[in-house]
Order: structure tokens, then C-alpha cells, then sequence
């Protein structure tokens, strides 16, 4: 099976296939954490920018 064919069936980029491939060892999974934006920042911006659009 050709890396094109693997990246069609796991929706993935056919590079990301062939880095993978060339690794001696699975990549071990980790997850990311998205932190929370805070809307106590984006407030003040927001009051600012509706007062300019007004």
C-alpha cells in the first residue's frame, strides 16, 4: 500500500504518513490542553470597539 493510499484512508497529509513511517518507534500519544479564554480580557475590548462602531 503506497503512503498516498494510507494518508486517503486516515484523512492524514501523505508527508505526515512518510515522517511516520521513517520513525523507528511509534510516537507515543499526548494530548493537549486548550486553556480557557477568559472573557474578563476580551470584555473591555469589546465595550472599546462598540463604543468606536456606534
Amino acid at each position: 500500500m503506497s503512503n498516498t493510499q494510507i494518508a486517503n484512508e486516515l484523512g492524514r497529509d501523505r508527508k505526515t504518513i512518510r515522517k511516520w513511517l521513517k520513525k523507528d518507534e511509534p510516537l507515543k500519544y499526548q494530548r493537549t490542553v486548550k486553556k480557557p479564554v477568559s472573557l474578563i480580557r476580551i470584555k473591555p475590548i469589546s465595550k472599546r470597539e462598540w463604543k468606536k462602531a456606534a
